[in-house]
């Protein structure tokens, strides 16, 4: 029988929590101890953190690129963009969601880590659609309110990926 795949979605403090007690860093995510584990780290914009959240953490866990790690920098809005209060808040791009199902797709095999801010919004998104579109991942994580504009932008990729064409509604 088959090894159930696992989805665990948290905030990106719980996150690191688990990053640290992995023991998994910059120097080792690509080493064989780790080579069943992709990490997917989403935070919000500079600005948007900077000052909307009045926070000064800006940097993702893994600094460097990796084939099982992809870091992600947009807000959590249902729009391209959006200003509020002077601050230009960035949401998920079409490039950005490209270049997330592909990543997706070259680490399908593996169990996911993903976190966002909250671990409530984006990183759902993220826990739910490849739970529902690659098949054999326990869902016990997925327990928040997805951000549908990500979800549906991620679909839209899947779509495309499997020959589909949607027009020009891009």
């Amino acid at each position: 029988m088959e090894k159930m795949k696992r989805i665990e979605v948290s905030s990106h403090a719980l996150f690191e929590e688990r990053c640290k007690g992995l023991g998994v860093h910059d120097d080792n995510v690509e080493s064989e101890k780790f080579s069943n584990l992709a990490f997917i780290d989403i935070i919000g914009t500079k600005d948007s953190i900077e000052k909307y959240l009045h926070e000064d953490n800006t940097k993702h866990w893994f600094e460097k690129e990796h084939p099982n790690v992809l870091n992600l920098e947009f807000d959590d809005i249902s729009e391209d963009e959006f200003e509020y209060n002077g601050i230009v808040f960035k949401g998920f791009t079409n490039e950005q969601a490209k270049k997330s199902y592909d990543f997706i797709l070259a680490n399908e095999n593996k169990d996911f880590i993903i976190c966002c801010r909250a671990g409530i919004s984006r990183s759902q998104a993220f826990g739910n659609f490849i739970h529902d579109y690659f098949g054999g991942y326990d869902s016990t994580s997925l327990l928040g309110t997805p951000n549908y504009y990500v979800y549906t932008k991620l679909t839209r990729e899947h779509l495309k990926h499997k020959g589909f064409k949607l027009g020009e509604i891009e």
